[in-house]
């Protein structure tokens, strides 16, 4: 009976061996490789490739493979762009001579309205005391005219003088009055030109309410706003036109040189052109073969291909090894 049982499994373990062998997904035959990377040009132009460019190269991640110059590349925005602000620049230089120099004589007409300001007040001043001294002088003969009738009016009255001398001091009187009034009159009109020359307004029958170095002085000013708002103006353009420029140069940059370089540590596995050789945008031109990680291509039955998804662990074991590799599936 124990006889019949041990045959019994060593025929139920023989028989399992090759089952299990048929309900696993397995393969016979597996060919291990690696990724390959393919470099392609961004832009169109000749190619330009360091030394030592050749199959079998090993390059680290970031390293150079080569480069592409389109010496066509179109710059004439760039070119235009760089002769308008030149033009600005020396405009802008002229705009700011042009405001130090009427700025120069803005200071030099000032000066010289000071001065005549200063001359025309002590003039203004002395003329008023001047008047000062004429209405002193008035009023002396005006108060000595206005006794002198009462002085004589007794000897008018008396008959000792005749009528006519008493009206005679009569008049008298009254002129040295009305000339009083008329230089006390002529005191308050230079008054009133002094107080308007204190304030910088000069008032007089022969000239203008302002010196013609006043008036030159306005114009000026009012040409210097002029100046400096266009000045303000070229310098907002420049702002502008350098950020153009910076923005067209990073273009040109792009459309003139594209630098390849491998994003993996790779080995060159095949390169398609050569230095000088002119490319076109897109075409392929090196592939490397990215050794980080190890693609394994198994061919296995209908009947297991249809069990696969994309992440199932799966194991390989190298030829002339017992050791298992894990793995996962990709495809």
């Amino acid at each position: 009976m124990s006889k019949a049982a041990i045959g019994l499994l060593l025929l139920a373990v023989v028989g399992w061996l090759p089952i299990r062998s048929l309900l696993q997904a397995t393969s016979t035959e597996a060919v291990v490789n690696a990724r390959l990377v393919t470099l392609r040009a961004p832009i169109e132009g000749d190619i330009e490739a360091p030394a030592g460019l050749n199959v079998g190269t090993q390059l680290k991640a970031g390293d150079t493979v080569l480069r592409v110059i389109n010496r066509r590349a179109e710059r004439s925005r760039l070119d235009d762009l760089a002769r308008l602000i030149d033009q600005i620049e020396s405009k802008r230089a002229s705009i700011a001579s042009r405001i130090t120099d009427m700025a120069v004589i803005q200071a030099e007409l000032s000066g010289q309205l000071r001065s005549f300001q200063e001359g025309r007040l002590n003039q203004l001043k002395a003329r008023a005391a001047e008047i000062a001294s004429e209405m002193a002088a008035a009023r002396a003969n005006r108060d000595a005219a206005q006794q002198a009738p009462a002085r004589v009016q007794p000897m008018a009255n008396s008959g000792s003088i005749p009528t006519a001398t008493l009206e005679r001091y009569k008049r008298d009187a009254q002129v040295t009055a009305e000339t009083y009034t008329a230089i006390e009159h002529r005191l308050s009109a230079l008054q009133v030109e002094l107080k308007a020359a204190e304030a910088g307004t000069f008032i007089g029958d022969t000239y203008n309410d302002q010196p013609r170095s006043a008036q030159r002085i306005d114009e000026i000013a009012q040409r210097l706003n002029e100046l400096n708002a266009n000045l303000r103006d070229r310098d907002t353009r420049l702002v502008t036109l350098r950020k153009e420029l910076a923005q067209e140069e990073q273009r040109l940059g792009e459309r003139a040189t594209a630098v390849l370089t491998t994003p993996v540590a790779a080995t060159i596995w095949e390169v398609l052109t050569s230095p000088g050789e002119a490319v076109v945008r897109g075409q392929d031109l090196v592939r490397l073969l990215d050794c980080s990680g190890t693609v394994v291509t198994a061919g296995v039955s209908e009947w297991v291909y249809n069990r696969l998804h994309i992440g199932r662990s799966a194991s390989f074991v190298l030829r002339g090894e017992s050791e298992r590799t894990r793995a996962r599936s990709s495809a």
